[in-house]
């Protein structure tokens, strides 16, 4: 084969690339974005949502360093919220704001296309299918808060700090320091990645014995550049684009907030050291019902095998970091107390590379030709399978407990309970501006559901000292006794499941519900 014929060949193979990820990306978009307000919103969501909405309405936001985390998440939605003639947070719907970690999913699969050459082509493309078709990554696609963000900016760094270490071209720097500043203005757990990623390019360094000449590398033609971009970067969102100037300094002070929280625990979210194993490994509530994304975590196990000695195509140092990366992060996350379903997504997204490495290593190894079509047979149908735990627990079980990423999920009857606060509303002269009147810990996303009301009051410390009338009282379920012995006049009461183990009590003004039964008839 002559030059030509080879530079031909090589070209066909780098445009089949592109088309198979761009194509897997773009269906993978699609069947993200539909239906994407069948899910009630989580509590997560709605206090998100109602952060949005103060940056939306009165181009106010201000850092806080106890909960929340950064503020990327909404400084993206403006410009979604721009384009879409979106005034207030009325305005909005759940469609406009779960397309924001929308993007960031599909955007990890078309990411592939900066780093094809390290990864290698056939690789990069197992890994887009691989992506699209996770379960945890097509779920938490379609959740509006900051965890997708996250791994995608992270993976952004990576692809981007990879070239700029090949090329030493001063603009893959600026886009590597830029990802890292809104990394940092993203999450604080930011810092486990950096860590681990660190620590794994350092491992990788004394292992082939060119550490000196990596640091070397790293400090004066890396660190400078990537360093000052991450600054500017992180301080204009944290400032909120210079109005808040406390806001970066607390950015770094709420560490000593959150190494509390992950090293002791969180009310309801201590789980053990194997939780993120159970969940993603063989997750069986029921005796027709798995979940399971087994069958990547078992090609992930074989890639870190052929990256750790050397079995690839592509850049071998490169997976060797990712491998070290992959497996010092789910150490870690694993060791901390504080573990939700979501935090998997740091660990499991490379791990998701590693298992097409693993697919493509052990399909080269096949010696003939009926045994590689079996194993590609094999993960045809770990694929298939994939993708109906993707549609089961985005439409069949987007809600129930019986889906494991369905954490603390919204209950579909609070759906139920709103629609009916919404026909007791326009019954009542007053419209959109009854009073209603929340009391208790346990309300949320309702202050999203209920955001064209501007007459909604919340008592979180329990009850109103006086006048405890009004058209409709919402109570948290322990109220209940106390609310019976003290309230006036005559109700009707309902009652509504907010999410698993947690109930309101509704009481409804007797002539209110009279003329809303005489509509029903």
């Amino acid at each position: 084969m002559n030059d030509d014929e080879l530079i031909k060949k090589t070209a066909r193979h780098i445009t089949a690339t592109w088309m198979l990820i761009l194509s897997v990306g773009f269906a993978a978009f699609v069947f993200r974005a539909q239906d994407l307000n069948l899910k009630p919103l989580h509590t997560d969501e709605a206090v998100q949502a109602l952060k949005f909405g103060d940056l939306l309405e009165h181009n106010f936001y201000e850092y806080d360093p106890v909960e929340y985390h950064g503020p990327t998440l909404y400084y993206f939605t403006l410009p979604v919220a721009w384009m879409q003639g979106l005034k207030s947070l009325a305005d909005c719907n759940i469609e406009h704001l779960r397309l924001i970690p929308l993007i960031a999913g599909v955007g990890l699969i078309f990411l592939l296309l900066f780093i094809r050459n390290g990864l290698g082509e056939m690789e990069s493309v197992i890994a887009a299918i691989f992506l699209s078709v996770s379960p945890i990554f097509f779920y938490y696609s379609r959740y509006y808060v900051q965890e997708m963000w996250l791994p995608f900016l992270v993976f952004a760094f990576i692809c981007f700090g990879y070239h700029f270490l090949r090329s030493g071209n001063i603009w893959w720097a600026i886009l590597t320091g830029l990802c890292l500043g809104l990394m940092h203005a993203t999450k604080e757990t930011f810092i486990i990645s950096c860590g681990c990623l660190g620590l794994a390019l350092i491992i990788d360094a004394l292992c082939t014995g060119q550490i000196k000449d990596d640091l070397k590398a790293i400090c004066w033609r890396f660190v400078p550049v990537i360093a000052i971009v991450a600054l500017i970067t992180s301080v204009v969102f944290f400032s909120s684009f210079f109005n808040n100037w406390e806001g970066p300094r607390d950015s770094i002070l709420t560490y000593g907030n959150y190494f509390g929280k992950g090293t002791a625990g969180h009310t309801g979210h201590e789980k053990p050291w194997f939780y993120y194993l159970q969940l993603l490994g063989w997750n069986k509530v029921s005796k027709n019902l798995v979940w399971t994304e087994g069958m990547l975590l078992v090609l992930a196990a074989i890639g870190i095998i052929f990256a750790l000695t050397g079995r690839v195509r592509g850049g071998r140092r490169l997976w060797r970091v990712m491998a070290i990366y992959s497996l010092l992060l789910l150490t870690i996350y694993s060791a901390l107390a504080y573990k939700t379903p979501w935090l998997a997504l740091n660990f499991m997204h490379p791990l998701i590379l590693l298992a097409a490495l693993g697919a493509c290593g052990l399909l080269r190894l096949m010696p003939k030709a009926i045994l590689m079509v079996v194993l590609l047979a094999g993960i045809g149908y770990g694929v298939y399978n994939l993708g109906v735990q993707c549609h089961l627990s985005n439409w069949r079980f987007h809600s129930h407990d019986r889906n494991p990423y369905a954490y603390t999920q919204t209950s579909t009857d609070l759906i139920r309970l709103v629609n009916r606060i919404k026909e007791l509303r326009t019954i009542h002269p007053d419209d959109k501006n009854m009073v209603i009147k929340i009391m208790g810990t346990e309300y949320w996303p309702l202050p999203w559901y209920l955001r064209d009301m501007p007459n909604v009051g919340y008592w979180r410390d329990g009850l109103p000292e006086t006048n405890f009338d009004a058209p409709i009282l919402i109570a948290s379920a322990e109220l209940q006794e106390t609310l019976d012995e003290k309230i006036g006049g005559d109700y009707t009461f309902d009652f509504g499941g907010l999410r698993p183990g947690v109930n309101l009590v509704v009481y409804i003004q007797q002539s209110l519900w009279d003329e809303y039964m005489k509509t029903r008839k």
